[in-house]
């Protein structure tokens, strides 16, 4: 869900009107938090190696603002792989679960959409993927998370390094 979104099943299910500035103030405190404390998922570095190895562009697409996304990776060391390929759902007219942003990130990076692979940890996410017709990879550290995600056509994997083999073979 956008945080607008969020917003507004707050105030509905609560029964109250949150002031103006909320989201502005979540954003500011969320991108302080995680340009302090985000760190990468174990083994992602690994991911990032091979993929930039074997010459596949890689990007990342997120619902949240620029500034989130270079706070996060850069907290987390990764910053440096994305500079340039990172992509907001700000700059789409529907966010995730439509397709909009992965086919947005795809057609700036001249990829055609089929030969993508969308690297996802949400059902929202995973939803776009498909949507937009690309390969999608669900991690799943849940072991609950592994059937509905094959359910509606990831292909899960549980730890990164798995990762590799599987865009491989796909």
């Amino acid at each position: 869900m956008s945080v607008g979104d969020i917003r507004l099943a707050v105030e509905n299910a609560y029964g109250v009107k949150m002031r103006e500035d909320w989201t502005a103030k979540y954003y500011a405190l969320l991108i302080d938090t995680l340009g302090k404390r985000a760190r990468p998922s174990k083994g992602i570095e690994g991911v990032i190696e091979h993929l930039e190895h074997v010459q596949m562009p890689i990007c990342v697409a997120s619902q949240g603002p620029i500034a989130k996304i270079e706070a996060s990776l850069r907290s987390a060391g990764l910053w440096e792989h994305f500079i340039g390929r990172a992509y907001s759902a700000r700059a789409v007219a529907r966010p995730k679960p439509a397709p909009d942003l992965f086919l947005h990130a795809a057609r700036t990076n001249n990829v055609e959409a089929g030969r993508c692979a969308v690297i996802e940890d949400s059902a929202t996410g995973v939803h776009a993927g498909v949507a937009a017709g690309m390969t999608v990879f669900a991690y799943c550290v849940d072991e609950e998370k592994v059937a509905s995600m094959q359910a509606v056509g990831a292909i899960p994997f549980r730890t990164m390094d798995e990762l590799p083999g599987l865009i491989g073979a796909a």
